[in-house]
């Protein structure tokens, strides 16, 4: 059985119990952008960081790698 890589966005929405097109509305995103995020496929920019950041009040850096200004 191949084991799941944790996937931040995932969890979070999950845990939030808030549905894909609930949170794509939200962040101004497409569900499939927000399937490649969970996928793992692509990252979000900085301005959907942020949002995550703020509807979810944990830290930016839970959802980038990239530096912040």
């Amino acid at each position: 059985m191949k084991k799941e890589k944790f996937n931040i966005y995932k969890a979070l929405r999950e845990k939030c119990n808030i549905d894909v097109k609930t949170l794509c509305d939200a962040l101004n995103i497409t569900p499939e952008d927000m399937a490649e995020y969970e996928n793992g496929k692509k990252e979000p920019t900085l301005e959907v960081s942020e949002k995550l950041s703020y509807l979810y009040s944990c830290p930016m850096k839970q959802f980038t790698n990239k530096s912040i200004p």
